[in-house]
């Protein structure tokens, strides 16, 4: 049974360890590549946004959440000055196949609003409902990589 999906928000000043956590269990520490994800990379605040202001950077992060607080859906949109534009969604294995297409939909109404670029969307290859809404939203694939990993145990 399909349940009413929670109204889209900003990311509140203190959400983001719980915003990290959503990251953490919905993507795998590989997919975050080259890098794993910092564990202050949700942070906002006033000296975070002045700090990107000097360097070029924005950063957008939108959430969804249940009555209790809890995020169940996650947004980002960063640019930084030259480059293209990044944008990660991610949603609670429990909300899974629900909450995508609405936070695919803010990402996209704002992008109008920020400067014309390219838009890079890093989501695992074998997500088909994830493929299926960028082709709706008539994204093109310009480039597939395939990140691949060996461990050399001592």
């Amino acid at each position: 049974q399909e349940r009413a999906a929670p109204p889209i928000r900003e990311l509140k000043r203190r959400e983001w360890q719980a915003a990290f956590a959503l990251d953490q269990q919905v993507l795998h520490d590989d997919l975050n590549w080259p890098e794993k994800l910092k564990s202050d990379a949700y942070k906002t605040g006033f000296w975070v946004k002045a700090v990107d202001f000097l360097n070029g950077r924005h950063k957008e992060i939108w959430v969804m959440s249940e009555a209790k607080n809890q995020l169940t859906g996650l947004a980002t949109l960063a640019s930084e000055w030259g480059r293209s534009h990044r944008a990660t969604i991610r949603v609670h294995p429990s909300w899974r196949d629900q909450l995508e297409r609405p936070l695919l939909a803010k990402l996209i109404r704002r992008l109008h609003y920020l400067p014309r670029r390219s838009v890079q969307i890093e989501h695992p290859d074998d997500d088909e409902l994830m493929n299926a809404l960028l082709q709706e939203a008539n994204f093109q694939p310009r480039r597939t990589l395939t990140h691949m990993r060996l461990d050399l145990k001592e």
